[in-house]
């Protein structure tokens, strides 16, 4: 068993911005990574209370009408008795502490979650896509400018210690990509310190 705190990685993201194939994206970068979804956690504790069908999948159960007025709605419920429920839950189970690094699928609903893994990681980071991939010009500069919640989303853009934001999901692919090879100081310039993070903590075969 993995006795060391793992290694942290938040997407931050308006919907249809990528987070999920971003996740599974890092996931064939770094092949023992363990992609967590709070979303899943929230429905694993609605089946729990008996709200929502115990034999339905998620995904077939975001299909039915009235499924996303429930999620928010038993979201908001669990949060007002705890902030940090969903954090707490998935920071206990054995996958996320038995894994090397962690990728959480959407991050973003409360304004402390990168700070609270912070206290549960060996090191966070975040990443954040600004805008909607298939959004034009000029509304994807547009949109980048915002600094409140999205526009139909309760999630907000959040800000970290140690993160990487990307105009969207293409121009952080090939971030990532520059990130990843043998990059001295001065080709890494201000990217020098993600670098080092990222090789470290991130690259697939490594380990603190």
């Amino acid at each position: 068993m993995n006795q060391r705190l793992p290694a942290v990685i938040g997407l931050n993201g308006p919907p249809h911005s990528g987070k999920t194939p971003l996740g599974k994206l890092l996931q064939q970068r770094i092949p023992d990574a363990v992609i967590v979804q709070p979303s899943l956690v929230l429905y694993e504790m609605m089946q729990e209370e008996g709200v929502a069908p115990c034999n339905m999948l998620y995904h077939d159960y975001k299909r039915r009408p009235d499924s996303r007025e429930q999620l928010i709605r038993k979201s908001r419920e669990y949060r007002a008795r705890d902030l940090h429920v969903y954090e707490k839950r998935i920071v206990d189970s054995i996958e996320y502490r038995e894994a090397r690094v962690v990728i959480i699928d959407n991050v973003g609903h409360i304004a402390d979650e990168m700070e609270f893994y912070d206290n549960h990681a060996s090191v966070s980071m975040l990443l954040r896509l600004d805008t909607p991939v298939q959004e034009l010009e000029p509304l994807k500069s547009r949109r980048r400018r915002l600094r409140t919640c999205w526009e139909g989303d309760s999630r907000t853009p959040l800000e970290h210690h140690t993160m990487l934001t990307a105009y969207d999901l293409h121009q952080m692919i090939l971030l990532l990509q520059w990130l990843g090879r043998p990059l001295t100081p001065e080709e890494a310039g201000p990217y020098y310190g993600i670098h080092s993070i990222w090789t470290r903590y991130f690259a697939a075969g490594e380990s603190a």
